[in-house]
């Protein structure tokens, strides 16, 4: 049994989608990225990966839980070692269809990652095992951090250079822990949309890495 994680951002480009895909490829066995984004750029086209053949959500058709985890594996294009399924031009995640991927995907996959919308109603219906919300230190971050009331929520801090609130008292005024802070780095967020994995060394990656090893001891 696998591992289930939702990243979401409190505010559009804070680069929730790159730490999504930094989270997806630290586990050695199968690993998995769902793009579960209604609206905004499909995950493919971040990733650098549009052109990698496989199937889209356009080519999903799932209708009961007798789901071949294999053939799903087979069928998706593969970028660094994670399976993507991402939203195209002609179809986005449906809610019912996510739900019993995401439930069959984390029988036989080390991880599984779903890149959502904040409260995005789905995720309550996934049962992720963590749910991570990027947030800048700002007065609109932490309003978004102060409307999602999950118990499981663990708030990634990202530095974006000019904050009205310092990251190191974020806390103080939080229901939910910070379980790190990133750096927001555009030449990271370039690297992925040209198909490039974030560098080892990467605030991204270095706390992606942290994350996983927590979810694979707590088992």
């Amino acid at each position: 049994m696998g591992y289930v994680v939702t990243v979401s951002g409190a505010v559009g480009g804070i680069g929730a989608s790159t730490f999504a895909f930094a989270l997806a490829l630290q586990p050695a066995g199968p690993r998995v990225l769902v793009d579960a984004q209604p609206d905004g750029v499909p995950l493919d086209v971040l990733l650098g990966a549009e052109a990698v053949p496989g199937a889209r959500w356009s080519g999903v058709r799932l209708t009961s839980p007798d789901i071949s985890v294999d053939t799903v594996l087979e069928a998706l294009p593969s970028v660094h070692g994670v399976h993507l399924l991402a939203s195209d031009r002609d179809a986005v995640a449906d809610a019912g269809a996510t739900t019993l991927l995401v439930a069959a995907l984390r029988t036989d996959c080390d991880l599984v990652v779903i890149d959502t919308p904040l409260r995005a109603p789905v995720v309550d219906t996934l049962q992720p095992d963590l749910r991570i919300l990027l947030m800048p230190p700002t007065v609109a971050g932490l309003g978004a951090a102060l409307l999602t009331s999950s118990a499981d929520l663990g708030i990634v801090a990202v530095d974006i250079g000019h904050p009205s609130l310092p990251i190191g008292r974020l806390h103080e005024y939080l229901e939910h822990p910070v379980v790190g802070s990133v750096r927001w780095q555009r030449a990271v967020t370039a690297a992925a949309e040209a198909g490039v994995a974030p560098p080892p060394g990467s605030d991204v990656m270095r706390l992606a890495a942290l994350l996983w090893e927590g979810l694979a001891h707590a088992a």
